[in-house]
């Protein structure tokens, strides 16, 4: 018996050594809870799994002898020979047991959590607000929960400052029915509005807000709930030169007026995202229907949903919808003399379109410079295909997705290793909470060939994954789809040396490759270019032994003294991150020690 990972049974009882130079060890690795504590890491104390060199002959007996109680083994744990007790003195199983010769390694149970972000509002924690769920807020509420600096305007009935779940988050705006100062909200509709984007989180009060911006009030609505296409334009024109950076409008126009058209368009170009519902038709919406501002080209118009993920029936449909969202009993603060009336729910377009501007808070949040087409691309390109695959009349794109849109572009795994010989390998495993694409890459010494699988769920092999990347160099990349527990492998399938590995969240939307060879000499670059918008990676591989470095600048030439970012480690694998942009992209990698081959790649997010 062996401790060493590169073991492999032949038959019972006997092992092969594939690397006969390596020294074998045979101390268990041993986790004491004690040392779990110091690092803040959550365990049961009254279960241990014991990892085995060789079964023993019973299992119950095995557990009886050190104190602990068997629990019924699965398929898997006889496969991994890895067996779980349950004891009721955990530090005195873990001290006996360690010391059998069949024992390989011995750790308590670590806890775990819901993946989402969960705040102690009521109207969260009772379940009522589930279609945040079914969007993953919570999920993208662990990278970001809003930016109180991005500016929400809401184009409604006005806003009641007051209420208790909206506190410090409504600015000075104007109310264009009036021609003051004075947004007090006269209706409902726009207090209603602005709680489901942004009341606040973890108050303990009330409901959760999607994001948490401020919201400007912009009042185009009277008390009945009536404007018209001239109030729109007023509001639209206002909310741009205040600083807004998402409108939300949650109303409709019969009409399509030129004047409104063009205000739009000139607050799309200022770098304003603009959200509409598509508006309602009752009792059914049976065909095409087209109201305004959704039906601008320059507007993520959001049609509704229901719990079941179909188009909620009054929901307007068309060539012009972008994305759907949950449209029914959605959890809104309102007008209310108290607590038990300072909320309620809505149920239509207007709430959907509100989601959608409460995500679009959050990506704007999470990438202040991407511009108004960007963060429309992204809700589109991240959105969760409903009915016929592809976009349709109904459901746009698909239903938003908050967790992929806000994390589309961000690195959520990286490491280094080293493989020291062909066949050999290293693993991770990343968690992926949402149905969404991941995409791998790895660059290695360009002197071997080393290649990457992955599969979910269960670690791959060179004939069992569900994606792979081998192409005959080593910088490889590879994107693949789905949830639950990602499995990497790197492995050599020529060569030796040293490897980095990232796993970033989304697909890209522009990918180009460059490769060459360096002359040694230290004064030696190679530049090439990529065009594009948004988060931008590039990445080089190059020979163990040198040292390459990175240098990318947007929209003029770059050089190691001019350049927007730089990756500039001591060896030939960097990595270098721009941020969002837009433009040509000019990249260079320079050979700041030795020469040789190099390939380099570059995502655009």
């Amino acid at each position: 018996m062996a401790n060493n990972s590169r073991v492999e049974s032949v038959k019972k009882d006997t092992y092969m050594f594939l690397n006969k130079t390596r020294t074998i060890q045979t101390k268990p690795e041993i986790t004491y809870p004690e040392e779990l504590k110091k690092k803040g890491i959550g365990y049961k104390s009254d279960r241990v799994t014991v990892g085995f060199w060789k079964l023993p002959a019973s299992l119950d007996e095995f557990g009886k002898k050190y104190g602990g109680k068997l629990v019924q083994p699965t398929d898997g744990d006889l496969k991994l020979q890895s067996i779980v007790y349950e004891t009721d003195n955990i530090d005195n199983f873990i001290n006996k047991a360690s010391s059998d010769p069949y024992v390989s390694n011995i750790c308590p149970a670590i806890t775990g959590h819901i993946d989402g972000y969960s705040p102690n509002d009521p109207g969260f924690t009772s379940g009522n607000q589930n279609y945040l769920n079914s969007i993953y807020v919570p999920d993208a509420w662990n990278y970001q929960k809003g930016d109180s600096n991005i500016i929400v305007a809401v184009l409604d009935t006005g806003v009641w400052s007051g209420h208790p779940d909206l506190t410090g988050r409504i600015l000075s705006g104007y109310n264009f029915i009036s021609n003051n100062a004075n947004t007090n909200d006269d209706n409902g509709h726009g207090t209603m509005m602005s709680g489901i984007i942004a009341a606040t989180i973890d108050n303990g009060v009330g409901i959760a807000g999607v994001s948490q911006s401020r919201i400007l009030p912009v009042k185009i609505m009277d008390s009945a709930g009536s404007t018209d296409s001239i109030y729109a334009r007023q509001g639209v024109e206002y909310a741009a030169s205040h600083g807004a950076r998402v409108i939300s409008m949650s109303f409709e126009i019969d009409g399509d007026d030129p004047n409104l058209r063009q205000a739009i368009d000139n607050a799309y170009g200022a770098g304003c995202v603009l959200v509409a519902s598509t508006g309602n038709t009752y009792p059914q919406a049976n065909s095409i229907i087209i109201k305004y501002p959704a039906g601008y080209g320059n507007v993520i118009a959001v049609g509704a949903i229901d719990n079941s993920n179909n188009r909620m029936g009054i929901s307007n449909y068309g060539p012009h919808v972008d994305v759907v969202a949950p449209g029914v009993q959605i959890a809104c603060t309102q007008i209310g003399s108290t607590p038990q009336t300072q909320y309620g729910t809505a149920s239509d377009t207007s709430p959907a379109a509100a989601l959608v501007s409460g995500v679009a808070a959050l990506v704007v949040s999470q990438n202040p410079s991407y511009s108004s087409w960007k963060v429309g691309d992204v809700l589109r390109r991240t959105a969760i295909d409903l009915g016929p695959s592809g976009f349709d009349n109904e459901y746009g794109y698909g239903k938003v997705n908050a967790y992929s849109a806000v994390t589309t572009g961000t690195i959520g795994f990286g490491g280094s290793g080293s493989l020291p010989a062909p066949n050999y390998y290293g693993w991770c495993t990343y968690s992926v909470p949402v149905d969404s694409y991941t995409t791998v890459v790895m660059v290695g010494n360009e002197n071997a060939d080393f290649d990457i699988y992955a599969k979910w769920n269960s670690l791959p092999t060179t004939s069992s994954y569900d994606a792979k990347s081998d192409s005959v160099d080593s910088l490889e990349r590879l994107t693949i789809k789905g949830s639950g527990t990602l499995y990497v492998m790197v492995i050599s399938y020529s060569g030796s040396g040293n490897f980095k590995l990232y796993i970033m969240n989304g697909n890209p939307s522009y990918v180009s490759t460059s490769g060459g060879i360096i002359s040694a000499g230290g004064t030696n670059s190679a530049t090439f270019q990529n065009n594009g918008e948004g988060r931008c990676y590039t990445f080089n591989s190059g020979p163990d032994g040198s040292n390459f470095n990175l240098y990318l600048r947007w929209n003029a030439p770059v050089s190691t003294t001019s350049y927007d970012a730089t990756g500039q480690s001591i060896d030939a694998q960097e990595i270098a991150l721009t941020s969002s942009w837009g433009g040509t992209l000019n990249n260079m990698i320079y050979a700041q020690t030795g020469g040789g081959e190099y390939r380099a790649l570059s995502l655009i997010y």
